[in-house]
C-alpha cells in the first residue's frame, strides 16, 4: 500500500521538477518496496515461492537420476567394450568424487554470489556433463580408441560438479523461500523427496529403451537392447531436467546482511539500494569458529554415517532380489528387480515429509537410525544363519524396511538440518560442507565394503552397518538441535525477492 500511495504521490506537477527532486522521490519508492515486501501481492509473492520450489524439486530429482544411472548403463555395455575392474571403479566413483567439490565449491559459490547464480551454474555443469558424456570422442586420450569409459569418466567428474552444487543449494533453497517456520521443515522435506522420483526413472529409462530399441551387435554375446544408441540415450536424458528448467531462473533468497547503503556519486548521482545480497563470505573463518564445531559434529557427522551404511546395503541388493525373484536372465529383468527396490524406498520419503513438522527433524533421525540397527543386526543374523530357512517375503520386507527407515531417518533429516542450523553468511557453505562428509562416506562404504564382503561376508559388513547406525545414533542425541517451529539460525522472518521478480509484479 505504502507504494501504492508513492505511486499516487507522484503528480503532473511533481514530474516537471528538477533531476535531484525525482532522485529523491525514487530512493523512497525503493526503499519503500525493499521494507515492503512482506506487503507485496500474494500473487506475486506465490510465483516467487513456485518457481524456487519447483527448479529445487527437478534439481534434486535430476541429482539422483544422474549419480545412479551409471550402473545401469554399465551392464548396457559390459558386453559392448573391454573393461577393467579399476575402470569400472573409476566409472562409479567419478561423479562421487567431483559431488565432493561441487558440494564445497557451490556451496561458498552461493554465500559469496547468491543463490540463484549458483545454481545456474550447477545446472550448466549437470546439463554439459550429461549430455557429453554420451558422445565417444575417439583417443582423446591417447587410449584405446574402441571404448568410451575415459572419457566418461572425465564428463561424469564434471557432471559431479554440478550435481553435488545442488544438494546444498537446493536445500538452503526450500528452506529460506518458506514463510512459515511451522511447515518449514514439510516444504524442504517435500524437495528432497523428488530423490525417490529420480532413482526410479533411472531403470524405467532403460526398461524403456531397451524394449523400444532391441538391437544388438551381430557379432557380440551382449543381451538384447545392449547397443550404442541406448547407453547413450540413458546418459543423456540426465540433461533433460535441467534443460526444462533452465529458462526459470532462481529467484534471490540471500538477504542482504545489513539495510543497503544509498551511494550517491558524481558519475551515477542517486543511487538507490537493491536489496541484493552482500558479496561476502566467511565460511574460513567460521569454520574454525568452535561456537558452530557441535553442530558441524551433528549435521555433517550424522550425513558422514548414515551415507556409510546408505551405500553399504547396496551391496546385499543383488543377494537378496536374486534370492526372492531369481537370477535376472535379460536386462529387462534386472531392471525390474531395480524398479521394485526403489518402488518399496519412497513410502519413506512421504511419511518424512508429512510428520517433519510434528515429530521433528531430531526425533526422526533418532528413530531411523535406531530401526536401521535393528534391522541391519537382524539382516546380518539371517544371512549368516538363516538365509534358507526363512522365507523369501520376510526376507525381502525386512530389507525393504531398511531403506523405508533410511528415507524415513536420516536421509531426510540429513538433508534439512544443515540449511536451518547455521546463520545465512554461511549457511549454504556449512551445508555443502556437510554434505560433503556424506559424499566422503558413502566414498568409505563403496571402496570398503566391497572388499570386506569377500574378505569377511556379507553377512559380517550388515552387522557393521548396524554398528554405525548406532554410532549416528549417538550423535544426532548429543548434537542435533531440533529447530522445528523455529526461524533458521540468524534469520528475522524478512523474505527477500529477486529484483527481476519485482519488476514482473
Amino acid at each position: 500500500m505504502q507504494i501504492l500511495m508513492l505511486l499516487r504521490q507522484r503528480t503532473p506537477a511533481q514530474r516537471r521538477q528538477p533531476p535531484g527532486c525525482w532522485n529523491s522521490w525514487q530512493k523512497r519508492l525503493s526503499t519503500s518496496f525493499c521494507n515492503n515486501f512482506e506487503n507485496l501481492p500474494t500473487a506475486c509473492n506465490m510465483t516467487f515461492l513456485t518457481k524456487n520450489r519447483v527448479v529445487s524439486f527437478v534439481s534434486n530429482m535430476s541429482t539422483a537420476y544422474n549419480l545412479t544411472i551409471i550402473s545401469m548403463v554399465l551392464i548396457l555395455t559390459k558386453d559392448l567394450y573391454p573393461e577393467t575392474t579399476n575402470m569400472v571403479s573409476a566409472l562409479k566413483t567419478a561423479s562421487l568424487v567431483g559431488a565432493i567439490v561441487g558440494q564445497l565449491s557451490m556451496g561458498y559459490v552461493a554465500d559469496l554470489m547468491g543463490r540463484s547464480a549458483a545454481m545456474s551454474i550447477t545446472m550448466q555443469l549437470t546439463i554439459a556433463g550429461a549430455l557429453l558424456s554420451s558422445f565417444h570422442l575417439e583417443n582423446i586420450f591417447g587410449t584405446d580408441p574402441s571404448s568410451p569409459y575415459e572419457w566418461i569418466v572425465f564428463c561424469r567428474f564434471l557432471l559431479g560438479i554440478g550435481v553435488g552444487g545442488v544438494y546444498p543449494l537446493a536445500a538452503t533453497i526450500a528452506a529460506e523461500s518458506n514463510t512459515d517456520e511451522k511447515n518449514r521443515g514439510r516444504e524442504v522435506s517435500a524437495i528432497f523427496s523428488s530423490q525417490g522420483v529420480g532413482f526410479l526413472l533411472c531403470p524405467v529409462v532403460v526398461m524403456i529403451l531397451v524394449n523400444i530399441n532391441p538391437d544388438k551387435p551381430d557379432d557380440s554375446d551382449a543381451k538384447k537392447g545392449c547397443n550404442q544408441l541406448n547407453w547413450r540415450l540413458a546418459l543423456a536424458f540426465g540433461a533433460l531436467p535441467g534443460l526444462l528448467v533452465a529458462p526459470f531462473k532462481i529467484s534471490e533468497t540471500k538477504k542482504a546482511e545489513s539495510p543497503a547503503p544509498l551511494v550517491e556519486t558524481a558519475s551515477t548521482p542517486g543511487i538507490a539500494p537493491t536489496c541484493s545480497p552482500v558479496v561476502v563470505s566467511s565460511f574460513w573463518k567460521d569454520l574454525g569458529n568452535s561456537e558452530y564445531w557441535p553442530t558441524l559434529v551433528g549435521t555433517a557427522g550424522g550425513w558422514f554415517l548414515f551415507d556409510i551404511t546408505f551405500y553399504g546395503n547396496s551391496l546385499c541388493s543383488k543377494l537378496i532380489t536374486d534370492h526372492v525373484f531369481g537370477e535376472a536372465s535379460s536386462v529387462t529383468t534386472t531392471m525390474f528387480h531395480q524398479l521394485v527396490i526403489f518402488a518399496v524406498a519412497l513410502p519413506g520419503y512421504w511419511c518424512a515429509t508429512y510428520t517433519m513438522d510434528s515429530l521433528g527433524r531430531k526425533n526422526i533421525q533418532l528413530f531411523g537410525f535406531l530401526m536401521m540397527t535393528v534391522l541391519y543386526g537382524i539382516l546380518a543374523l539371517i544371512l549368516k544363519y538363516a538365509i534358507n530357512s526363512v522365507p523369501s517375503a520376510v526376507l525381502f520386507i525386512i530389507y525393504s524396511l531398511t531403506f523405508f527407515f533410511s528415507n524415513f531417518g536420516p536421509n531426510s533429516t540429513t538433508f534439512i538440518l544443515p540449511s536451518e542450523s547455521f546463520p545465512m553468511h554461511v549457511r549454504a557453505s556449512m551445508n555443502g560442507f556437510s554434505a560433503a562428509s556424506g559424499k566422503c562416506g558413502a566414498a568409505i562404504g563403496a571402496y570398503c565394503f566391497k572388499p570386506l564382503s569377500v574378505a569377511i561376508g556379507v553377512p559380517s559388513v550388515m552387522g557393521i552397518c548396524a554398528l554405525v547406525s548406532l554410532v549416528g545414533l549417538g550423535v544426532t542425541y548429543f548434537f542435533i538441535e531440533d529447530r522445528r517451529g523455529k526461524a533458521m539460525r540468524g534469520d528475522t522472518e524478512e523474505h527477500l525477492i529477486d529484483e527481476e521478480d519485482r519488476q514482473h509484479c
